[in-house]
C-alpha cells in the first residue's frame, strides 16, 4: 500500500498571509486581490505580502496509485462517498460541481489519525504538528496520493530529530497500526460513526464519522480547517463500506 516513504530532515516553508476572517473562512477567497492587499498592507497596489520562513522536519509518505484506483471503485465506497459528496455539495457552495473525491477523503483523514497517533511518540504537539495532502487524478500519468507530517518553528532549532526517528523502518509500520486500532472505535460512538451515514456533523455538517473525539486536530495542524474527514474511509470494523484497510490490519 505505501509506495514510498521520504524522510526529510530539514524541511523549508514560507507562509504568506493573504487574509483574515474569523467568522467566515471562506469569505476572504471572494475578495478582490487588491481589497486582500488593502486589508493586510495598507495599499492596495501593493507588490508584497506579509510573510516569514519556518524551518522543521517531516514525513513524506507515498501510496500505491492501482491499489487506491481499485479501491475507489469499489462499489460500497462509491455509494458511501456518493452520499457523503452529495451533502458536501448542498452545505458547501465551493464543491457544488464537484472537486472531491474519495481518496481525498481517506488520505485527508488518514493523516489526522497518524498526526494524533505521532503526538505520543515523537515529542511535539498536536498543534506543532501540520498536514499536506497531495492528491489529483487529473493527469492519469503523473497522479498525486501521497501526504506530509511536518513540523515547522520560527527559527532554525525548529528540528529535534523526534519526527524522522518516527517514519524509520520498524516505527513507521507501527505507528499505523496505532493509529488504525484507535480509529476502529470512537469514544462518542455508535453516534459519532452512524453520523457518517445520515446528518454529517463538524462545520457547515461536511464531516462523516470524525469528531474532537477521534480524528479532529488543532486547526492550526489542518489545511482544511478540520472538514472533509470519515473515518469510515479508512477502516470500518462494522463492514458497511470496504475501507482500504479492511483486509490490511
Amino acid at each position: 500500500l505505501i509506495e514510498r516513504v521520504v524522510l526529510l530532515d530539514k524541511l523549508r516553508e514560507t507562509r504568506a498571509l493573504i487574509g483574515f476572517q474569523r467568522i467566515d473562512v471562506q469569505a476572504q477567497h471572494q475578495l478582490d486581490p487588491g481589497v486582500l492587499k488593502q486589508m493586510m498592507t495598507g495599499n492596495e497596489n501593493a507588490d508584497w505580502l506579509p510573510a516569514h520562513i519556518v524551518r522543521g522536519e517531516g514525513i513524506f509518505i507515498k501510496f500505491n496509485d492501482n491499489l487506491l484506483n481499485e479501491w475507489e471503485g469499489r462499489p460500497g465506497a462509491t455509494e458511501h462517498f456518493g452520499r457523503f459528496n452529495g451533502r458536501v455539495a448542498a452545505l458547501d457552495p465551493r464543491y457544488q460541481d464537484g472537486g472531491l473525491n474519495a481518496r481525498f477523503i481517506m488520505l485527508h483523514t488518514l493523516a489526522h489519525l497518524l498526526i494524533r497517533r505521532l503526538t505520543y511518540n515523537c515529542g511535539y504537539g498536536s498543534s506543532s504538528l501540520r498536514e499536506r495532502i497531495y492528491c489529483h487524478n487529473a493527469n492519469p500519468q503523473n497522479p498525486m496520493n501521497a501526504i506530509v507530517i511536518y513540523t515547522a518553528s520560527g527559527d532554525s532549532e525548529g528540528s529535534l530529530g523526534g519526527l524522522v526517528k518516527q517514519g524509520e523502518p520498524g516505527f513507521l509500520e507501527r505507528i499505523f497500526r496505532e493509529a488504525l486500532y484507535e480509529a476502529e472505535w470512537c469514544s462518542a460512538d455508535p453516534v459519532c460513526a452512524d453520523l457518517s451515514h445520515e446528518g454529517g456533523q463538524g462545520p457547515n455538517s461536511v464531516n462523516g464519522a470524525a469528531c474532537h473525539n477521534c480524528a479532529l486536530l488543532p486547526e492550526t495542524s489542518c489545511e482544511s480547517f478540520n472538514k472533509y474527514l470519515d473515518r469510515k474511509f479508512v477502516l470500518d470494523p462494522e463492514g458497511q463500506v470496504p475501507s482500504l484497510f479492511s483486509l490490511r490490519v
